[in-house]
């Protein structure tokens, strides 16, 4: 529960209950800092789980840029990503 000091609502310095909390001329009502919570919550878990996958790309992306190096095609070097992909998911599952 927050209160808030106004002048203006007829009872000059006493505290009334609103509900909310005024800083300048925002207004933040319970909702929105739930919602805001909700939000910075929802936001790292979508950053951790994009590191996770990157982290997980990366070792198949090296592989992938050595034999594109090696080879200068395309072709190879997406077979290549792909069975390390393929390769890292049936270890994790085996796991």
């Amino acid at each position: 529960m927050f209160f808030i000091v106004s002048d203006t609502d007829g009872i000059a310095g006493k505290m009334l209950f609103t509900g909310c909390r005024q800083t300048g001329n925002v207004q933040w009502t319970h909702i929105s800092l739930m919602g805001f919570a909700a939000l910075v919550i929802v936001g790292v878990a979508l950053v951790v789980f994009v590191v996770k996958v990157v982290w997980a790309l990366l070792p198949a992306a090296i592989v992938a840029a050595v034999v594109f190096i090696f080879t200068a095609s395309m072709w190879w070097a997406g077979v290549a990503f792909l069975a390390v992909i393929v390769l890292s998911m049936l270890a994790k599952l085996v796991r």
